[in-house]
């Protein structure tokens, strides 16, 4: 059998100009060729928890590039962008860090480009000024490259410009595994309104989440930077399970929690890398409530990075570091626990991305490594008053990658779990004595993703409290007898974002 038709002129008009416009619809919107390697598990570029709003727009530079802003309140509130720190997506090494041409298209003022490794690149854009990075220098996941500004072109706005490339190529950005909706193909509007796509980060470079124990008990201090919300939760006596015994808004942007103590009771310093605000503050905490009290205010410059506790002689110090410069500055928490006294500035070298404090036979330790590298130290600290010492004890180096390092008591010893968010690997580890090193007891591939995981004891038994800022699920897991492998006894989803 046989069939005949016929297709008038204006048919043929019809369908030459739809298959003209598929044809420029693929040739515009069609992401680009992937490069050779498979995609990195990219993440924001922003601080853990933080909720950035995306947009593209028709005439951007491409328009698969991200403009990111952060915005306080109900879209079209104050624009909170300024400052803030800009974190890299993935791990790799610096190409590019320059002030573009002026008035030359695109004009990106000071930016960053990172090469990832086969094939791929991330670019930022209209940083606040020019960073403290080297071509060649390699930098960790959640690593701060630089902070969010104006530069470049006409820019009126503080926000970032942020591309993903394969190949040389802008493509639709991937965050957490997930493709973004802002891109050429998906437009969405623009950030600072209600249409815009809202991100919330799962860039958590280290333990987010602080625990304190009081009266007996353990808890957890929980915040969401990107709307303010508090809370604490009491853990369970057995390890299993959290009541919550308070809850408030604060403000938002906060980025460090430093805990310390003073007569035995939990304070912490809390710190807005943004602007350089500090707040010292005590915790009460009972099974039926806990109250959060400020005790002492304070400004420090916006450059830190990393905050690290310690203890000599019962009274408590820390050390505030900047990663992009390698300043650190020792300081001493008066006994009142509302001010301090700077004692020492050092230059401690760039790049570290891990500070990790820990008493071994009463001695105060800490660890200090660069997950970009793998590069290792282990430093004493000694002193009293006004004088401290750090003193290497160890310097052999590890695997790069590793997301978080934590010291676990555990059967009379303080053990180490060294754990990457990005392929899951985990190490389990027992320390040696005089700060030696480690000794690894056992190892393990758990899933992916954790951003907190805060430790803490109940009798000889090390336990570890585990939260994922993308899925919301919570969990307490106990470390086996003999140290080689941890087992998780309890698990609950929680809300999304607490960092």
């Amino acid at each position: 059998m046989s069939t005949s038709f016929t297709l008038s002129l204006g048919k043929i008009l019809r369908i030459g100009l739809a298959l003209v416009a598929f044809l420029l619809t693929a040739l515009l919107y069609s992401p680009a060729a992937r490069a050779e390697g498979p995609t990195p598990l990219f993440q924001l570029p922003f601080s853990c928890g933080q909720q950035w709003d995306a947009s593209t727009y028709v005439g951007h530079d491409d328009l698969d590039s991200i403009d990111f802003g952060e915005w306080r309140g109900s879209p079209g509130g104050d624009n909170m962008s300024q400052g803030e720190p800009v974190l890299a997506s993935a791990a790799g090494v610096v190409e590019t860090v320059r002030l573009d041409d002026p008035g030359v298209a695109p004009d990106y003022g000071y930016y960053v480009v990172l090469d990832h490794g086969n094939g791929w690149k991330t670019r930022y854009a209209h940083l606040e000024q020019l960073p403290s990075l080297t071509v060649r220098q390699s930098v960790a996941q959640g690593e701060q490259i630089g902070r969010v500004g104006k530069s470049g072109g006409a820019n009126d706005t503080y926000h970032l410009h942020y591309s993903q490339l394969a190949d040389g190529d802008v493509v639709r950005a991937t965050f957490d595994g997930k493709s973004a909706q802002t891109w050429g193909g998906g437009l969405v509007g623009k950030w600072g309104k209600s249409d815009a796509e809202h991100l919330t980060s799962a860039n958590c470079a280290g333990n987010s989440f602080l625990g304190f124990d009081y009266g007996g008990s353990h808890y957890q201090l929980e915040y969401k930077p990107g709307t303010g919300a508090a809370a604490i939760d009491l853990v369970g006596s057995n390890g299993k399970g959290t009541t919550e015994v308070y809850s408030a808004t604060w403000s938002k942007g906060w980025t460090h929690f430093m805990p310390y103590k003073v007569d035995g009771v939990p304070h912490y310093l809390a710190y807005k890398s943004a602007t350089g605000e500090v707040d010292l503050d005590r915790l009460v905490a009972t099974p039926f409530g806990a109250s959060v009290t400020t005790v002492g205010e304070t400004l420090f410059s916006k450059s830190w990075t990393h905050f690290m506790p310690f203890t000599l002689d019962g009274q408590p110090y820390f050390v505030v570091y900047n990663s992009l410069s390698g300043t650190a500055k020792t300081l001493r928490i008066n006994p009142d626990g509302a001010s301090m006294k700077i004692l020492y500035t050092a230059d401690w070298g760039k790049g570290w991305t891990h500070l990790v404090p820990f008493v071994q036979n009463g001695v105060q330790y800490f660890i200090a490594y660069a997950s970009g590298t793998g590069s290792t130290l282990i430093d004493r600290i000694t002193g009293s008053g006004d004088y401290v010492a750090f003193d290497v004890m160890s310097s052999a180096p590890r695997a790069a990658g590793v997301s978080q390092l934590v010291p676990v008591y555990h059967a009379g010893a303080v053990h180490l779990i060294a754990y990457s968010a990005v392929t899951g690997a985990v190490s389990f580890e027992r320390m040696n004595a005089n700060g030696q090193g480690t000794q690894v007891l056992g190892s393990s591939r758990w899933t992916r993703g954790w951003t907190a995981l805060t430790p803490f004891s109940i009798g000889i038994v090390g336990y570890v409290f585990g939260y994922k800022v993308a899925t919301g699920e919570a969990a307490s897991l106990r470390l086996k007898a003999d140290g080689t492998g941890i087992t998780k006894i309890w698990t609950k989803t929680w809300s999304l974002g607490w960092a």
